[in-house]
């Protein structure tokens, strides 16, 4: 879906996000692996996230004049 670079070598806590932009009805899974400077990766537990109808926001282009 996406990638999100890191600040590198921290000490502190680090907040990343990274949106899906094309997000289905209905239950979509998703997980997440963390790499290191090594490329080392560690793969996080699979979360489910379920999309209702409701909770879509209708988007319409408007047309260019």
């Amino acid at each position: 879906m996406g990638r999100v670079n890191g600040a590198g070598k921290s000490e502190s806590l680090r907040e990343y996000t990274l949106q899906d932009s094309e997000p289905h009805l209905g239950i979509t899974y998703y997980r997440l692996a963390l790499s290191n400077c090594t490329a080392h990766s560690v793969w996080v537990p699979v979360i489910a996230f379920k999309l209702k109808p409701e909770q879509m926001i209708p988007i319409t282009q408007s047309a260019e004049k």
